[in-house]
């Protein structure tokens, strides 16, 4: 097509004078301009500067002539698409249009390469129900928003298209959204889904060989680079600016803006030309709890459920259990290596009793030889020796502690069953205490009790979710051991082995009662205490960010990637 389009500009300038064929170039150059003039503006430019450069002719002289019609039009078509998209629209936009697409990615293994990227959903949701938001003063209505639109943390596997995590955030996101999602994107997921009442179980989880995420802070961030270099990660940042770099992500953002934002109102849609005259914040009907339970089971049962043409029109869910079946993945983190990786690092006190954390004390031989082998100078009134520890916010029955070049575990004194979470523990702390306001004694019968209540009613297995809670920080695990445990827990059971009841889901997940330990304010101070003694020395961040954690090796035929 190109060369029989210039061989008819050929014929149709063939006996011209080349005076006149040196104008009309120059005219159908001026098309190409940022401007974006179009081809009858450049037209009657062209037959006006004819005009006046006849009128200045001396007798005798040659006039210069007007190109034929349809002419002038096919010199600027004789330049190329690109030579004009280039000069009209830009280099990127040229380069966008104009990408050479080979085969794309050819993936053959779940884990191969998952995507990673932040999303503020285009809806308006409510941070405060009508009769709670209309009994606040005016002034302080004043101060703080009543609507706000959600940030959403996304990591998709790209093998499958199976959503990996959805990290929920009232505010920007950070480093403590994008571990938060990295933390649920290699681990189990089956108790959110079962929290939700989705019809789908989350099952979708692995540790991933390739993680590529853009160059946002979050996620250059020490913490959450060292976490993907502590489960033997790649970490690739694509060229900025080619969202085609990441094209499985970004597809998944449209895919979500299409198909689900428009159930709900309150939309705020992409630009002013969709939105019109519509009020998003005065249509605003979905609290922020809401949205993110909704948008999970639309997920769950509805996105994973449904047959995409780019999986040849299977299902996200069939793929994964077909690739599962026929290629090996490295499954998601346990317990110990959740804790070690994603866990709250902070500061604890050494006694003769332990570390105390949570109104209990946690105990182990090495503890005690920290102690012993205190290197400073005794004297009176000297504090106990402070070490680093990792805390679990989904099982306080253990924790790390760093002691002669390694982590350790250490577990409870008091024998604390497995699996209770710091929303189960600090809620049973407060029943325990408005029990029994003579003393405010905290009784390991009373709480593990009302532990059993709340899992039997639905709160437990809510809370565990984290759906629509901010990231739990040390200054979060401060407070809470301020408030709820300022005493220690007296085991006034004579049996140890306590067990604890199954998690139960609740019929109405929205209906149940919010944690006493919720905190919808701005994170803050996630970082170690830094109130040591004069002789601690602070070399850098945390020993704990870096955690030099062996784990299980992979198969021999594992290879990251291939040529």
């Amino acid at each position: 097509m190109g060369a029989d389009r210039l061989g008819s500009l050929a014929a149709c300038l063939d006996g011209v004078h080349p005076d006149d064929v040196a104008i009309w170039a120059e005219f159908a150059e001026h098309y190409c301009d940022s401007k974006k003039p179009h081809v009858t503006e450049v037209e009657t430019d062209l037959a006006a500067h004819i005009h006046d450069k006849n009128s200045k002719l001396a007798p005798g002289d040659r006039e210069y002539l007007a190109p034929p019609p349809g002419v002038l039009k096919k010199m600027i078509k004789a330049k190329g698409r690109f030579y004009l998209t280039l000069k009209r629209d830009g280099e990127k936009a040229a380069e966008r249009l104009f990408n050479i697409v080979h085969d794309g990615l050819q993936l053959d293994r779940l884990g191969q390469r998952i995507e990673m990227d932040e999303w503020e959903a285009n809806i308006q949701v409510l941070l405060a129900q009508a009769g709670v938001w209309e009994s606040l003063p005016k002034k302080l209505r004043d101060l703080i928003e009543r609507t706000t639109r959600p940030w959403i943390t996304v990591a998709i596997d790209c093998a499958s298209r199976c959503i990996l995590a959805l990290s929920f955030s009232r505010y920007d996101p950070s480093h403590r959204s994008a571990l938060r999602a990295l933390e649920m994107a290699v681990s189990d997921k089956t108790l959110i889904s079962f929290a939700a009442g989705t019809q789908q179980r989350w099952i979708y989880g692995l540790i991933p060989e390739m993680v590529v995420t853009d160059a946002g802070a979050g996620f250059r961030h020490y913490r959450f680079r060292s976490a993907v270099s502590t489960l033997k990660a790649l970490h690739l940042f694509p060229v900025s600016g080619r969202p085609q770099a990441r094209g499985t992500i970004e597809s998944f953002f449209s895919t979500c803006e299409k198909r689900f934002l428009h159930y709900f109102t309150g939309r705020t849609f992409r630009n002013i030309f969709e939105r019109g005259d519509y009020d998003s914040a005065k249509n605003a009907s979905l609290l922020f709890d809401q949205f993110c339970l909704y948008f999970t089971r639309a997920i769950l049962d509805i996105y994973h459920q449904t047959p995409q043409e780019n999986l040849n029109w299977a299902t996200p869910a069939d793929v994964w259990l077909r690739l599962s079946h026929k290629t090996s993945m490295m499954p998601p983190v346990n317990d110990e290596e959740r804790r070690l990786i994603f866990g709250t690092p902070t500061k604890a006190a050494v006694t003769d009793k332990g570390i105390r954390a949570f109104g209990v004390y946690y105990q182990h031989p090495l503890l005690q030889k920290a102690r012993y082998d205190d290197p400073r100078l005794p004297r009176k009134n000297l504090k106990a020796r402070r070490i680093e520890i990792i805390r679990d916010r989904f099982n306080i029955s253990r924790i790390s502690f760093f002691a002669e070049g390694d982590w350790h575990e250490a577990t409870t004194a008091i024998g604390l069953p497995d699996g209770i979470t710091i929303w189960e523990w600090s809620g049973a702390a407060h029943f325990a205490m408005s029990e029994n306001k003579a003393n405010g004694a905290l009784r390991l019968s009373i709480m593990l009790a009302e532990v059993n209540r709340q899992r039997l009613s639905g709160e437990a297995a809510m809370w565990a979710s984290e759906l629509g809670m901010e990231a739990t920080t040390a200054k979060s695990f401060s407070d809470i051991e301020r408030k709820y445990f300022p005493k220690d827990v007296i085991n006034d059971m004579a049996k140890i082995d306590t067990e604890l009841a199954q998690y139960v889901a609740s019929t109405d997940p929205l209906g149940l009662p919010l944690s006493v330990i919720r905190d919808d304010s701005k994170p803050k101070n996630d970082e170690p205490d830094e109130a040591l003694e004069k002789e601690d020395v602070e070399a850098g961040p945390s020993r704990a960010a870096f955690t030099p954690f062996r784990r299980r090796a992979r198969d021999d035929n594992y290879r990251p990637f291939e040529e």
